[in-house]
């Protein structure tokens, strides 16, 4: 796994991406991790396995990055991710250090 940050100080942008070699994904299934349908990924439960091919994912694949990208874009920035299969995947994500609107909370 690969870690890099870099900030744009025209932009007030900080950028994270995070890359590994593992197995990665087909384009269909990047399409999909975003989409939520009745409170869970359109991808299926326990579709994909660990590295080791032993472990099957348990539960929902794909919440925590519909989550991710929520927040991202409220705060300003933008959440993306690129993989090839059998070669990996890069998730990218930016915020503004230097927010232009306000966030609100709902009551």
């Amino acid at each position: 796994v690969k870690l890099s940050m870099k900030y744009d100080w025209i932009s007030e942008c900080l950028e994270f991406q995070v890359q590994d070699s593992g197995m990665g994904m087909t384009p269909s299934q990047v399409n999909q991790i975003f989409m939520l349908k009745e409170g869970k990924s359109r991808i299926e439960r326990n579709k994909f396995r660990g590295a080791d091919e032993t472990r099957e994912c348990v539960g929902i694949s794909g919440m925590g990055l519909h989550i991710s990208k929520l927040i991202t874009n409220e705060m300003g920035g933008s959440l993306s991710i690129e993989s090839y299969l059998n070669v990996g995947t890069r998730v990218i994500f930016s915020v503004s250090i230097n927010p232009q609107k306000e966030i609100v909370q709902e009551e």
